[in-house]
C-alpha cells in the first residue's frame, strides 16, 4: 500500500510517499518501530547577516535536527537545493537535542585578512525575528563552550554541504577560488568535522585533555599538525605521569610579561573548563610541576624553589617541529591584526 501525504515548507506543499506492506501471516504482528524524530524544514534566503529577513528566523528548541534548504539548483539537474539535516552535538553515540530557547538565524561568520579559511556557518540566537536583533544576540554554543558551527573546510570538502556552498557563493560571502583553495589545503585530511581541533590565529580555541598530549592543527598553505608531548606531565623519581584529569578549551597567546620583552614567547591559556579537573595522584606526596588548571588562567608550572610561574615557550630558541608551527601561527596572527 502506498500512502501519500504532504508537508509544508514556507507555505508550499511537498509530497511525501510511504510504502507499507499489508500482507502478513495470520496471527503475526510486527514489533513496534522506534519513533523517529521529525526534522523541521527551513527555507533560508541568505546566510549574509546584513541581508537576513524575518522569514529566515527559526526555532529549533528541543529538536535533534533541523533541515537547511536554500532552494538553489544547478543547471545540470543535480539539486544543490536538496535538504541538509543539521544536528546539534553527539554525546555517548547519540545526537542530543538543541537547547531550549534556540531560536534565531543561520549566518556565515567570516574572518578578515589571512584567516579567510576560518569562516563558518553559525547559529545566532536572538530574542525575536527582527533582523535588528541580530546585533544584540549571541552565537549558539556547544556543551564544551565552543561555538556550534559548520566550518568552511567541511563546506568546501564534503559533497553533502553543496547546498551551503551554493548559498555562500550566491551571497558573495566566498568565492570559487576560496573554496578551491580550501579543498587544496585540506586535501590530505580524510575526516573533517565541526570539532576538528584546528587553529588559524591566536584567537582560535582548541580542546585539550590534561591526561593527554596537546594535539591540534594549524592551517595556512596546508594543514600542519602540532603535537606537544608531555606538556601536562610531571616526573617524580624518574617516572613520568599526568597529575590531573579533565579538559578545557584553550588557546595560545603571546607573552606580555616584561621579563620576555623583545622575545617571541608563547603561553597557553585555559579559556573554559569543560570536564571538571581532578587529581590522578596523591597531592600530599606528589605535588609535581603542573599546577591545578584554572578557568581563565594561564597554564602554570612550578619553577625554581617550587614557585608557580606561567609556562612559556620560546619559539625562536626551540628547533623542534612544534616551534616551527608556532612561528607560522605567530606570523599569521600578527599579519591578521590579532591582538598579541
Amino acid at each position: 500500500m502506498i500512502g501519500i501525504r504532504a508537508f509544508a515548507v514556507q507555505g508550499r506543499l511537498f509530497p511525501q510517499f510511504s510504502v507499507r506492506c499489508l500482507s502478513r501471516q495470520a496471527g503475526h504482528t510486527e514489533p513496534p518501530r522506534p519513533r523517529r524524530f521529525r526534522a523541521e524544514n527551513h527555507l533560508t534566503s541568505t546566510l549574509n547577516p546584513s541581508l537576513i529577513i524575518p522569514a529566515d528566523y527559526m526555532d529549533v528548541s528541543g529538536r535533534r535536527q533541523f533541515v537547511f534548504y536554500s532552494g538553489l539548483t544547478t543547471g545540470a539537474g543535480d539539486s544543490e537545493g536538496r535538504r541538509l539535516a543539521l544536528n546539534y552535538v553527539r554525546q555517548k553515540g547519540r545526537y542530543i537535542q538543541f537547547p531550549d530557547n534556540t531560536h534565531g538565524f543561520l549566518y556565515y561568520k567570516s574572518h578578515p585578512h589571512n584567516t579567510s579559511l576560518a569562516g563558518s556557518v553559525r547559529f545566532r540566537v536572538t530574542h525575536d525575528n527582527a533582523p535588528s536583533s541580530f546585533a544584540h544576540g549571541h552565537d549558539l554554543l556547544t556543551p564544551s563552550g565552543a561555538p556550534w558551527q559548520v566550518i568552511l573546510p567541511q563546506i568546501a570538502y564534503r559533497p553533502r554541504f553543496a547546498s551551503v556552498a551554493a548559498q555562500l557563493l550566491r551571497d558573495c560571502l566566498v568565492t570559487k577560488d576560496l573554496l578551491s583553495r580550501c579543498r587544496d589545503v585540506f586535501r590530505e585530511r580524510t575526516h573533517i568535522h565541526r570539532n576538528f581541533n584546528i587553529v588559524f590565529t591566536f584567537n582560535s580555541t582548541f580542546l585539550v585533555h590534561f591526561s593527554h598530549d596537546v594535539r591540534c592543527s594549524f592551517a595556512r598553505d596546508t594543514v600542519h599538525p602540532l603535537l606537544m608531548k608531555h606538556l601536562f606531565t610531571t616526573r617524580t623519581g624518574g617516572e613520568r605521569y599526568h597529575p590531573w584529569t579533565g579538559s578545557a578549551l584553550a588557546r595560545f597567546e603571546a607573552s606580555m610579561l616584561p621579563e620576555y620583552a623583545g622575545r617571541r614567547m608563547i603561553h597557553l591559556r585555559f579559556i573554559k573548563i569543560v570536564e571538571p579537573v581532578s587529581p590522578l595522584v596523591d597531592l600530599k606526596t606528589n605535588r609535581g610541576r603542573m599546577q591545578r588548571p584554572q578557568e581563565g588562567e594561564l597554564f602554570t608550572v612550578s619553577r625554581y624553589r617550587g614557585l608557580p610561574k606561567p609556562w612559556a615557550y620560546d619559539i625562536d630558541a626551540e628547533k623542534s617541529k612544534p616551534a616551527a608551527v608556532l612561528r607560522q601561527l605567530w606570523d599569521v596572527s600578527t599579519s591578521a591584526g590579532t591582538s598579541l
